[in-house]
């Protein structure tokens, strides 16, 4: 029986824009939370979470604690690249306006407010992605999606290793059965659409792989091919609301479900 077979599911990038910095782009993703209600998210989107937002906040955290400074802080974040620096900024600005972060005073004791915050923020954040939903969906029962991120020692655990058969359990290989004829025909559309994002291309190996009976799903493989592993939490469901049309615009017919896309471009503060 499908879990939540009423509800319209939230992919990851749609709860990250609901705790960023663009008011317009938080009200919209709110508005669809709330024109979508029920809206669930699945246990593969926590696990996305982990890797880039919390994962992000336990490095924006080391980045302020090795610093001499604000600026220095800053300098760290824009060092480290793509969409790390845009996510660790924005993370490092909503800090700084919540503790009314004090430019002109000592940094020391600034660094420590900073750093208790962030502390908090990965605490608060974690919870709140699966308690800001209606429901919490699990079709691929993966063991460490439900490892919540931990301190040792002053130091945070934010564990996502390579997945081998005796550290991982999850259903993916019984998912991706479930969805055999869904596939066959992605594949087919993927391989008439021409020009393919990397993510797409990713996919298509994947699917190749499991047209011949193989399930590469050791190592990486789920992290590279996540927008195929949401999508397939879809078609028991509503829909997907989401603001990634550049994979969803084209795997949405083929694997036969329904798309709600929020345009982020024309979203966003000018």
């Amino acid at each position: 029986m499908t879990d939540s077979p009423d509800a319209w599911l939230f992919d990851t990038d749609m709860q990250i824009h609901r705790l960023g910095l663009d008011p317009s782009l938080r009200a919209a993703a709110d508005a669809k939370r709330t024109q979508r209600s029920p809206v669930a998210v699945s246990a593969y989107s926590l696990l996305e979470f982990k890797g880039n937002y919390i994962a992000d906040l336990i490095l924006l955290r080391r980045k302020v604690a090795d610093s001499s400074s604000i600026k220095e802080a800053c300098a760290r974040v824009f060092a480290s690249g793509n969409r790390k620096t845009e996510l660790m900024l924005a993370q490092l600005v909503g800090l700084l306006d919540d503790t009314g972060f004090d430019f002109k005073g000592v940094w020391s004791s600034a660094q420590g407010v900073l750093v208790t915050a962030i502390d908090a923020e990965v605490v608060t954040a974690w919870a709140w992605f699966k308690t800001s939903v209606d429901r919490f969906v699990d079709d691929l029962n993966c063991t460490r999606a439900a490892e919540a991120p931990r301190q040792e020692k002053g130091h945070w655990l934010n564990e996502r290793p390579d997945c081998r058969k005796d550290n991982t359990k999850c259903r993916v290989v019984e998912l991706m059965k479930e969805n055999e004829t869904r596939l066959q025909a992605l594949l087919v559309a993927l391989k008439a659409a021409g020009t393919l994002t990397d993510e797409l291309e990713k996919i298509v190996t994947v699917l190749e792989q499991t047209a011949r009976k193989e399930f590469p799903w050791q190592g990486k493989t789920c992290r590279s091919v996540g927008d195929l592993l949401i999508s397939l939490h879809a078609p028991p469901r509503k829909g997907l609301v989401t603001s990634n049309r550049a994979e969803h615009g084209i795997m949405a017919m083929p694997l036969g479900y329904a798309l709600d896309v929020l345009p982020v471009g024309g979203t966003r503060l000018k």
